[in-house]
């Protein structure tokens, strides 16, 4: 049985989560169906780290806040024509881009950068912000590492009831997020 290398898996309690990464779907497995998974293919496959590439947002040194913008809009405008992959894809490439300017987030307050971020995703307004998790943490995660911050994104799944959750932390801190709330996840990917 070949596994599409876009499926990523973790397990947790009685069920087997799954995200299609080429789809952005989950989907799970219960009872006889995950203990048969796990002892075919292991408890987790989760993305650890970013494959080499090139950034879409390498070399874009515009001030904080139109750079905060364009990765809002770019993130959105992906998600909103159910194109998750390429906006997963961007992160990844962010991440590595990222490392190369880490040693420009020092000069760069992190309150400041949060400030803006959150100034400008005011701007651009969203339904149901508590809900729109996922292109929340991919904007603030490219914003981020384009700014040369040390980032890490994350998504997570919990049980019962069955909740998917997209965050972003910094120094194992949560951003725009609380650790409450996170308790209650497990990571099924990390991009760092």
């Amino acid at each position: 049985m070949s596994i599409s290398a876009s499926v990523l898996w973790t397990s947790a309690g009685d069920f087997v989560y799954f995200l299609d990464v080429e789809r952005g779907s989950y989907s799970a497995l219960s009872g006889d169906q995950a203990v048969l998974w796990r002892k075919r293919h292991g408890t987790m496959r989760a993305r650890r780290n970013a494959a080499s590439g090139e950034s879409r947002l390498r070399g874009f040194p515009l001030p904080g806040i139109i750079l905060a913008a364009r990765c809002i809009w770019r993130t959105r405008s992906l998600l909103k024509r159910g194109r998750f992959q390429e906006a997963y894809r961007m992160a990844e490439l962010a991440a590595v881009a990222g490392n190369v300017r880490r040693a420009a987030a020092g000069t760069a307050s992190l309150d400041k950068a949060l400030a803006r971020f959150l100034l400008c995703e005011s701007l651009f307004g969203s339904a149901d912000p508590a809900r729109d998790c996922l292109g929340r943490s991919l904007s603030l995660f490219l914003y981020l590492r384009a700014l040369g911050f040390p980032a890490a994104h994350y998504i997570g799944v919990q049980s019962l009831p069955f909740a998917a959750h997209a965050w972003v932390l910094m120094n194992d801190e949560p951003l725009l997020d609380t650790p409450e709330r996170l308790h209650k996840f497990t990571p099924i990917s990390r991009i760092d």
